[in-house]
């Protein structure tokens, strides 16, 4: 539903957007404190924008999408099968947790290239 989106939403990046809120506001605080008119109006600007964006997107947006928001994507929408997991076993102590159908190679490929077999370097005569 709308409300589990939207608290959702919040949950991921509210801290973000409440911890560049706070920074932004901290940098342009301390123009506050200019003696220059010019310093002072454009920080009272600054601040008034940071506040009322955090105000718009961490309490009246997330509001308004849970009323009035659109429908989720199919592809966002869980599946109507659930797939089963096993934990499968590797050598290592690690245990990974993989679909049945998967298969757990033995060395990628990716691995094998990046393996570089020593070269003798060039020598000069001078």
């Amino acid at each position: 539903s709308n409300d589990v989106r939207a608290t959702e939403a919040l949950a991921d990046i509210g801290s973000s957007v409440l911890n560049g809120a706070i920074s932004t506001f901290l940098a342009v605080a301390v123009l506050l404190f200019s003696s220059s008119y010019v310093f002072k109006t454009l920080a009272i600007q600054f601040a008034l924008t940071v506040v009322l964006g955090v105000i718009h997107g961490l309490i009246l947006l997330p509001v308004l999408l849970s009323l009035f928001g659109p429908s989720p994507f199919k592809s966002a929408e869980p599946p109507h099968q659930t797939e089963s997991i096993e934990i499968v076993k590797s050598n290592t102590p690690e245990v990974t947790i993989f679909p049945e159908h998967a298969t757990v190679p033995e060395k990628t490929e990716h691995a094998e290239s990046l393996e570089v077999s020593p070269e003798p370097a060039e020598t000069k005569d001078t």
